[in-house]
């Protein structure tokens, strides 16, 4: 598994599970919004995965487009659903929360090296464009990575 996809998955399981329970319609929206954007950019990675030339014109649209809808996820929690996140809970929970993401990613990564074998050499999910140097996740840990490790405000 990927950073990017333990970290969705990371986010799926913790943040937006309790989003989900929330009496506040905007919260419950900002869960499920999250969920769905997070399992379109997976379904895009299996198709990335699967394509068996990485140098074609096909790949490199694939890419950009997955860059497009990380970019527009990232904009999006940054924008509105965070500040939702920091409404739902006070500082405490959002402290645990925090906590709980971190290691969930952390289990997930390293289950992950150990079941898929990554460490013998076999390739992640993470495509790794090389046509026109793109990058694929451009800004993704910068943004992302404070919230995930301590959803500070």
């Amino acid at each position: 598994m990927s950073k990017l996809l333990a970290h969705a998955h990371a986010e799926q399981n913790v943040l937006y599970r309790n989003m989900e329970k929330s009496d506040d319609e905007e919260a419950r929206s900002f869960a499920y919004e999250g969920d769905n954007e997070h399992r379109i950019v997976e379904q895009q990675l299996e198709q990335m995965s699967r394509t068996r030339n990485k140098m074609s014109e096909q790949w490199t649209a694939q890419a950009t487009v997955l860059r497009e809808l990380i970019n527009q996820h990232v904009k999006k929690e940054e924008g509105t659903r965070f500040r939702c996140a920091r409404r739902e809970f006070d500082s405490a929970a959002l402290e645990k929360l925090g906590e709980q993401l971190r290691r969930q990613k952390e289990k997930l990564l390293t289950e992950t090296l150990g079941r898929d074998g990554l460490a013998a050499g076999r390739p992640s999910l993470v495509p790794r464009p090389v046509r026109n140097s793109t990058l694929i996740v451009c800004g993704y840990r910068e943004v992302c990575e404070p919230f995930c490790c301590g959803i500070r405000s």
